[in-house]
């Protein structure tokens, strides 16, 4: 049983990362052939001799991280804040950077904001059967664009430039918003799509199957990805930033607890939680049936007279023991004799003495309360007492 519960344990973790190696590829991942990959591009950047590679966001933090010639960022709301100041950092320093949209800054420093982070995602199926929107360069203010044909806009909305700075040149859309905008950024710049899905594998051919021709999206971008006018040229260095938010990171740049922990400690706080569970397994668990605990020896009726007795012995109280006597032997005659419990001491003497045919005032001296001075007195009225029970109850009563 146990060698079989091991085969599937097994063959299930065989299964899961069997599975997990068809899923490694994410949106805009330059070695993705899913419609919303870039590896077309990549392609047609390494055929013109750049240097194409893949890097996550927190590289961007990377003081000795090359930043390229060329960074593309195709979802920059998923960059925590520091990430996003890194890279604007690299563009002061002289390094292209490209926006896959823009960045919705007012709210990416909100660390519970939950609509902070992630472009829209799109359908595989819709993505690649959406007919083509063609857009016209219209009025555009980048040089290295000029020449270039209509460009598919099916999923981008337009970039106001003003919110890019009042120097912001565009193309393809108006004054009031372009598909692309770039505006400087201290020594390099800063280029915004409209949309990080122009640049998608679908999208450079829209409506392949059904005979689409390609646009211009393609031709758009190896002429945007370089820091000169010669675009994509040989030598240049193009890192695009994996479309994933850092693991563990709020978006204001701040860790776990458990990240920051060494690994030693992590194992040593998972071999404490399976110790903890392994015990309390072996302490909550129950082998065979419930064992019955035995009661107390209860005393006898007799052994607690004679303890009671020999304690008040002890303690020299004669008079504590003729109060007990004589109450209990007044109770025990009015329950036998009819008499209410709390009748006048006068009336149960009446009816003893009538039963047992006693002298009235022997009958009171024994019963009613007086003062006992000794031993000897004591044993005395517990005779008496005696001898009352046995002519009226076991005598008279039982006749």
């Amino acid at each position: 049983m146990w060698l079989g519960a091991l085969l599937l344990v097994v063959a299930v973790l065989v299964v899961v990362i069997a599975g997990s190696r068809h899923s490694d590829e994410v949106a805009f991942g330059v070695g993705s052939p899913a419609p919303d990959g870039y590896k077309a591009l990549s392609i047609l950047l390494r055929e013109r001799g750049a240097q194409v590679r893949s890097s996550s966001p927190a590289s961007l933090l990377d003081p000795g991280s090359s930043p390229g010639d060329v960074v593309v960022v195709a979802d920059p709301d998923l960059l925590t804040a520091p990430e996003h100041r890194a890279l604007l950092d690299r563009a002061q320093a002289g390094a292209l950077v490209v926006l896959g949209a823009p960045r919705r800054s007012d709210k990416i420093d909100e660390p519970d904001d939950p609509s902070a982070g992630g472009f829209g995602f799109v359908p595989a199926r819709v993505l690649a059967d959406t007919p083509a929107r063609p857009a016209a360069q219209g009025s555009c203010d980048i040089d290295r664009l000029d020449g270039l044909r209509s460009i598919d806009t099916a999923f981008a909305e337009p970039v106001e430039p003003a919110a890019m700075g009042s120097e912001a040149r565009r193309c393809y859309g108006d004054i009031q918003g372009a598909f692309v905008v770039e505006a400087r950024h201290g020594a390099g710049s800063v280029i915004t799509l409209g949309s990080p899905y122009l640049w998608a594998n679908a999208r450079l051919q829209p409506s392949k199957e059904d005979g689409g021709e390609p646009l211009d999206n393609a031709a758009m971008a190896l002429r945007l990805l370089g820091p000169t006018a010669a675009g994509a040229a040989p030598g240049v260095r193009i890192a695009f930033v994996d479309a994933v938010p850092t693991a563990g990171v709020a978006p204001n740049g701040s860790r776990s607890p458990l990240d920051l922990m060494p690994t030693g400690v992590k194992l040593a706080l998972a071999q404490l939680i399976a110790a903890f569970v392994l015990y309390a397994w072996w302490r909550a668990r129950r082998l065979g049936p419930v064992v019955t605990e035995k009661m107390p020896v209860e005393i006898a009726g007799s052994e607690l007279i004679v303890a009671v007795g020999d304690l008040l012995r002890r303690k020299g109280t004669p008079q504590r023991a003729a109060d007990v006597l004589r109450a209990d032997a007044r109770r025990d005659l009015s329950r036998r004799l009819g008499v209410p419990i709390d009748a006048t001491p006068s009336a149960l003497v009446a009816v003893v003495s009538a039963r047992s045919g006693l002298e009235a005032d022997h009958v009171l001296a024994v019963l009613a309360d007086g003062p006992i001075d000794s031993p000897e007195a004591l044993v005395r009225l517990a005779n008496a007492l005696s001898d009352i029970r046995q002519e009226v109850l076991d005598h008279h009563v039982s006749r």
